[in-house]
């Protein structure tokens, strides 16, 4: 039993204060809390987004690939995509109405 408890704290890393940052603590919280008010009401389905929201908060996993994070540049430019104009030259039709 001590095997397995040392192994899921090594493999989390929730001993590892450097390993913490403000998202996973409000994942942990903000799935505590839910967990607690959907066993006190009785109700399955926020029992299950607290759920996920603890098994994110406590291995840290997030987007599936981290697609949903901004790509970070080291060297303090911005880097944008350039974007391309085309000009389009266009004749007013002008038509008779009587």
């Amino acid at each position: 039993m001590k095997q397995r408890l040392s192994r899921f704290l090594i493999q989390t890393a929730l001993l590892d204060r450097s390993a913490w940052n403000f998202t996973r603590v409000l994942r942990v919280s903000l799935g505590t809390a839910v967990l607690i008010a959907a066993i006190a009401q009785k109700d399955i389905m926020p029992a299950l987004f607290g759920i996920l929201f603890l098994y994110q908060g406590i291995y840290n996993t997030g987007c599936p690939g981290g697609s949903c994070g901004v790509p970070y540049h080291s060297d303090g430019e911005e880097h944008r995509a350039a974007s391309e104009y085309l000009e389009v030259e266009s004749e007013e039709i002008k038509t008779d109405k009587r």
